[in-house]
């Protein structure tokens, strides 16, 4: 079985309610945290739809996600901002640094134990207690990258067509 073939044999499972979520990529950023770019079932929209976590925080924080992924667009766009505009920036402990916000996300820059940290969040769910997604500063390419790729295998395993917020050509 293919790779692409697993895939779609998950993703069926998902949509008949199997598997809460589908993990489509991994990616290292540094310590102990690991992003996982996933694929869960929206019943709110009764659509498939990406999300993202943060493994190696504790599981009272809320610096771990889930980040559900509504505009992937604007998500992408928050990501080039953010690594374009983070060399230039500087945060205290006490005053984060918005680096970008386009559509409903904003990437603040973070200073915590003397370690840079670049916030992702939904900004509406933010008032509501929502979950953040936090990584290293200097893993921002990771994160886009690993963003993009969970969007072509998504793509090439021809079982979903499009994704909520997704601009389909």
């Amino acid at each position: 079985m293919t790779d692409g073939e697993a895939l779609a044999r998950d993703l069926a499972q998902l949509r008949a309610g199997k598997l809460p979520a589908v993990v489509l990529v991994t990616a290292p950023l540094g310590g102990k945290k690991t992003l996982a770019v996933m694929v869960a079932h929206d019943p709110l929209a009764d659509a498939p739809r990406l999300v993202l976590r943060v493994a190696g925080w504790e599981p009272c924080d809320r610096l771990g996600g889930p980040l559900a992924v509504a505009d992937h667009t604007a998500l992408a766009l928050v990501l080039a901002m953010a690594a374009e505009a983070l060399p230039g920036t500087r945060a205290r402990r006490d005053r984060p640094a918005v680096l970008a916000q386009a559509g409903q996300y904003r990437a603040v820059l973070a200073l915590a134990d003397r370690q840079r940290s670049l916030i992702l969040a939904d900004i509406a769910g933010v008032g509501r207690g929502a979950p953040l997604v936090s990584v290293p500063a200097g893993a921002v390419g990771e994160v886009a990258g690993a963003l993009a790729m969970a969007e072509r295998r998504l793509a090439a395993s021809g079982i979903v067509t499009g994704l909520p917020g997704e601009v389909v050509h």
